[in-house]
């Protein structure tokens, strides 16, 4: 609860992450690896609170990292993520970029992200490969998010 709370507390009011989802993770989190090991890892209340990098997932074993992979696909609604961030942005997402969006495959997005927790390679280059679809969906309707802006090159 208190990490869950913390997190809560301490999210950017720019990227939401619905309270059911965060609590969902979270708990499913300290009952699969325990609160003791999750404390060895860093992630604690006070961590998250302070905005710490002191989280450490390589601190936890493959088994460990799979309980939170597992969770994280589990618990974790990215395109609504998504879609809540971008409207918490002030901008109103164009119709074409909500059709992209309806069309991606969220799941195999969110098994890309479990897999890159399972992996524990920071430096992996797959970062770039999960937000394709997305970034490709904003790309493309660039010149729709801001009816203001000039998109010719003539």
């Amino acid at each position: 609860d208190e990490l869950s709370a913390a997190v809560a507390e301490n999210a950017d009011a720019d990227a939401p992450f619905p309270q059911d989802q965060m609590d969902c993770w979270v708990g499913d989190m300290v009952d699969g690896i325990g609160v003791d090991k999750m404390k060895e890892a860093g992630f604690t209340a006070e961590n998250v609170a302070g905005d710490s990098t002191d989280a450490d997932l390589g601190t936890l074993s493959k088994d460990e990292r799979k309980v939170v992979a597992d969770s994280f696909t589990k618990c974790v609604d990215l395109e609504e993520v998504f879609l809540a961030s971008m409207e918490a942005s002030g901008q109103e997402i164009p119709q074409a970029a909500k059709d992209c969006m309806a069309d991606i495959d969220w799941d195999k997005v969110e098994s890309a992200m479990g897999e890159a927790i399972l992996a524990n390679d920071e430096e992996a280059s797959n970062g770039e490969e999960i937000m394709a679809p997305l970034t490709s969906c904003l790309m493309g309707s660039m010149g729709d998010l801001d009816p203001s802006a000039d998109t010719t090159t003539g």
